[in-house]
């Protein structure tokens, strides 16, 4: 069984303390005469889910286009479910208490709930998200294998702890793996679905980019 685990991008879909969104325009129409029906759209490079590569945080670190495809596939993922509210941040006691389900994985994927609010009320998702604290980024140095985290938030940075999300993206992005360590924000993580059995990430190869947007498919054991 096959999951999408990535938002559909459209007008309306939420952005960090409402920054510059999606928007789309129609090109060609095949209604109007056209040969064929084509569209523009233009938009920030962390605008819905998204996958962020070290130069996001660490300048002169790789981009999303300097890893080979097999960076983006991942054998062994997780989920683990740590509730959180508004402006609530994930810490080193949160990640302790999971830590036999993060042991040996490379890539957890943290489900607060939050993102129940990302299609119904967008002030609160914009605005008042939890975060990752520093403390809990670098716990997750310890485990040498895990090469990804995935949080269903829209970013590492709660708006109301600003500073704490940059150096946990700091730590997290300068974390030392054998393919670099990435961050998905904003993921969909509101299915019911507890066995992973894959998760790959098909990310928009742009040159020079620190993060784009991508497509997260899981493939589960149910």
């Amino acid at each position: 069984m096959y999951l999408r685990l990535s938002h559909t991008l459209d007008s309306e879909i939420p952005t960090y303390k409402r920054a510059d969104g999606f928007s789309s325009k129609p090109g060609m129409s095949m209604s109007k005469g056209d040969f064929a029906n084509t569209n523009y759209f233009t938009m920030m490079n962390h605008v819905g889910t998204h996958i962020e590569a070290p130069h996001h945080f660490l300048n002169n670190m790789k981009t999303i286009d300097s890893f080979d495809i097999s960076a983006f596939v991942f054998e062994k993922p997780t989920l683990i479910d740590i509730p959180k509210g508004d402006a609530e941040l994930i810490d080193r006691s949160d990640l302790m208490k999971a830590r036999d389900k993060i042991s040996g994985k490379d890539i957890i994927l943290i489900r607060t709930g939050f993102g129940d609010l990302q299609s119904n009320d967008r002030q609160r998702y914009e605005f008042s998200g939890p975060g990752f604290s520093a403390e809990a980024a670098g716990y997750l140095q310890e485990f040498r294998d895990l090469r990804a985290l995935g949080i269903d938030f829209i970013s590492l940075n709660s708006p109301k702890f600003e500073e704490d999300g940059y150096r946990a993206h700091r730590i997290l992005l300068s974390k030392e793996v054998r393919s670099g360590f990435f961050i998905i924000e904003d993921m969909d993580l509101r299915q019911d679905f507890k066995s992973l059995k894959r998760l790959i990430v098909a990310p928009l190869y742009v040159k020079g980019f620190d993060s784009v947007p991508c497509t997260v498919i899981a493939e589960t054991l149910e």
